[in-house]
């Protein structure tokens, strides 16, 4: 009969998880990957811009460190690779995964890592930012036969006026993301006195059939233009609603492809019943805010960008539980509180994403 302590110190050595450095410039993205990497066992190094600085008081994000001397400018990190490379070295760290579109940029145009560092699927920064220009994915959609609604780009107030589509339009910035500088026209005279009262500043603009309908959205990992795990819900206000379809998925697939796409990734798509199909809105080329809704659904995309860092992916990948999923109190608090911290600090550092 074997005891159980005849097997003292000669079992195998329990397996560490791996340490991960975080790379966080905004708010609320950087919490909700922080908080699926703490659900998997993975409590992150997180190194942040002073944007993120309020994360330390939660308890997953308590391994915050400066970036220090980072200097933000068009979307683009400045002097910040030395302090990356300092807190690789300093945390032993094993994967490095960006929370943001600015982070992945700037982790994509890193030359050389430090030995033993590892990065999970990412593509290339022009491929990042061509997928998240508006008009550049409109026009890769219209060329593969992806389902979108009518769009045409405005260069100036002339080009906007005289746009040609069917009205109720929207007009959208090409790189703007969460919603913000998205206006709503009901007709052209509502146009025009939009342009006459408040024109846009940045030129130029999309301007896009507005879809009535059900937002219906697929979040995704890629590998090569292949997409390895997705999931799809409806919004339904304070819950999420998984289910699948493949016309969605038919038609990010065929994006995917095309671009021959490695990374994360999330699809808006607007469900019109009257015309019973799906258009496809945008894509994120990186996390986005639902993560929690999908981790608690059975997939957990920053624990599996870990998994495909480290080459630990095996057999076939997750899929998101079919049904309704609410957020427990803790995380819907969090998320609320981090939502209005953010809107202030876009306002004071001048970010929108």
């Amino acid at each position: 009969m074997i005891t159980a302590s005849a097997n003292i110190g000669t079992s195998a050595p329990p397996v560490r998880p791996p340490n991960v450095l975080l790379l966080g410039g905004i708010l609320t993205l950087t919490a909700r990957v922080a908080r699926c990497l703490d659900r998997a066992g993975m409590r992150p190094v997180i190194l942040g811009t002073d944007q993120i600085r309020p994360l330390a008081l939660l308890p997953e994000c308590k391994r915050y460190v400066p970036w220090t001397g980072v200097r933000w400018v068009n979307g683009e990190l400045l002097n910040a690779t030395e302090s990356f490379l300092a807190a690789c070295r300093e945390h032993r760290i094993d994967v490095v995964i960006p929370a943001d579109l600015d982070t992945s940029l700037f982790l994509s145009r890193q030359t050389e890592l430090p030995p033993g560092v590892r990065i999970g699927p990412l593509a290339p920064a022009d491929r990042l930012i061509d997928l998240h220009n508006k008009w550049s994915l409109a026009q890769r959609m219209r060329r593969i036969g992806v389902r979108h609604p009518e769009s045409v780009l405005a260069r100036d107030v002339h080009d906007l006026l005289d746009h040609g589509l069917a009205y109720p339009i929207l007009t959208k910035p090409l790189d703007g993301s969460d919603g913000v500088g998205i206006q709503r026209h009901q007709s052209a005279d509502a146009l025009a006195a939009f342009v006459k009262s408040s024109p846009p500043v940045r030129w130029p603009l999309l301007v896009q059939e507005f879809v009535q309908g059900i937002d219906v959205d697929m979040s995704f990992m890629a590998v090569d233009g292949q997409v390895v795990a997705h999931s799809i819900f409806e919004h339904g206000g304070r819950s999420r609603r998984f289910f699948e379809d493949s016309r969605v998925r038919t038609s990010v697939e065929k994006i995917v492809a095309d671009a021959h796409y490695s990374g994360v990734g999330h699809v808006d798509t607007r469900y019109d019943p009257d015309r019973d199909d799906f258009f496809v809105l945008e894509i994120n080329p990186r996390f986005w805010g639902s993560l929690l809704y999908e981790a608690y659904a059975g997939v957990n995309y920053p624990a599996l960008y870990v998994q495909h860092a480290l080459s630990q992916s095996e057999g076939n990948a997750p899929r998101a539980t079919a049904g309704h999923v609410r957020l427990p109190l803790r995380d819907a608090t969090i998320c609320r509180l981090l939502g209005q911290m953010q809107k202030v600090y876009a306002v004071k550092y001048r970010l929108h994403g």
